[in-house]
């Protein structure tokens, strides 16, 4: 009877242990499901916020790349809009006081030359440049007079500006090469004004890449002569360094004919810019904008620079690595995916505290006899 009880006791025992087992296997199933639950909707929350801040990121990006050219193709619009409304003024008051009988005497024209140069420090060289006799029939009068005129005695004066400050006289020689002149024949031929390619120009023993702007004189309608103007483009350089756009970024202002007139590359002025595919040249002899990625993973931006109808137009770009604008997108990605790691982290604790606690009761129950 004695060893009947023992085995019995025994059983019980084993059978207590299996329900405990059983219950302990019940709370840990249950805070598993819950767990695989919890990080499958967080894991899912935050993949789909995260793609969508990413999208969102690199839209923004983009967006401000964008705004940035707009920016600087407006600042260079206005800076070459300055030159040019000021040297279409002096051929203004040369028309209007030619076509009223007076015309402008030569010291006139060489006062007026030297306050445009006075006003605009990034002029270097300016001055008329008048037909044969069509000033004031005069130039015989004045044939070899040094240093402002040759054995013609024409007035083609150009001034220019010495390291000095101090400005020097000399008459224009034209070339004799095949298009040397076209800057003043076509303005001659087409009554249009004339915007040359980017060029070297020598100032205190170095060269500085420039522009020359062509205004034509039309004295009632019939071409008299031209208003000559070289300006340097390093202020233009200087307005794309200021533009605020993407970190990183890199700006560039290429011509109507492909060259570099500003980059932050000194070597590329005046050069093709061969980096540039042909649709994005094209795009730029059209006044169109233009975006595309070359096979480093630069993206680039051309925006036009539009000054005159008559002026062909010029555009800005901007340069920026593309993993400047994937950069930020995959930084939040990650941290909204450590963020839900976190949240799944602390709400499988305070589960795990909770079923605990709801299950004391039953693991305290008493046990079956």
């Amino acid at each position: 009877m004695y060893i009947g009880d023992i085995r019995m006791a025994r059983l019980l025992q084993a059978l207590t242990s299996c329900v405990s087992i059983a219950r302990i296997s019940l709370e840990a199933r249950i805070c598993l499901l819950a767990l695989c639950l919890l990080v499958l909707s967080l894991g899912t929350t935050a993949t789909v916020i995260g793609i969508n801040s990413s999208r969102q990121t690199e839209a923004s990006t983009m967006a401000l790349a964008r705004s940035g050219s707009r920016e600087a193709a407006g600042s260079l619009e206005t800076a070459f809009r300055t030159h040019l409304g000021a040297v279409l003024q002096l051929a203004s008051i040369a028309r209007r006081t030619s076509e009223a009988t007076h015309p402008p005497t030569r010291d006139q024209l060489d006062d007026m030359i030297k306050g445009f140069l006075s006003d605009h420090p990034d002029v270097v060289s300016a001055g008329f440049i008048w037909e044969p006799n069509a000033l004031d029939g005069r130039d015989a009068e004045f044939a070899g007079q040094q240093p402002r005129f040759d054995e013609t005695g024409r007035y083609k004066v150009l001034w220019h500006r010495k390291s000095d400050g101090s400005l020097l006289a000399q008459p224009l020689q034209f070339m004799t090469t095949p298009g040397g002149n076209d800057w003043y024949e076509m303005p001659k031929r087409t009554g249009r004004i004339f915007f040359t390619e980017p060029y070297a120009y020598p100032v205190d023993g170095k060269e500085v890449s420039a522009t020359s702007l062509i205004v034509p004189i039309m004295v009632n309608g019939k071409f008299r002569g031209v208003v000559y103007a070289d300006f340097t483009l390093n202020q233009l350089g200087m307005i794309l360094v200021g533009i605020r756009s993407v970190d990183g970024a890199d700006m560039a202002l290429i011509s109507n004919g492909g060259l570099y007139a500003a980059h932050s590359d000194a070597t590329l002025l005046q050069k093709p810019a061969q980096d540039i595919p042909e649709e994005g040249l094209r795009a730029v002899r059209g006044g169109r904008p233009y975006e595309y990625e070359d096979e480093v993973g630069v993206v680039h931006l051309l925006q036009p620079v539009v000054v005159h109808r008559d002026m062909p137009p010029w555009a800005v770009r901007v340069s920026f690595p593309k993993v400047l604008a994937t950069q930020a997108a995959r930084d939040l990605m990650r941290d909204a995916l450590v963020t839900a790691a976190i949240c799944a982290a602390v709400a499988t604790g305070v589960l795990v505290l909770l079923l605990h606690r709801l299950m004391s009761p039953l693991r305290a129950s008493p046990k079956p006899m």
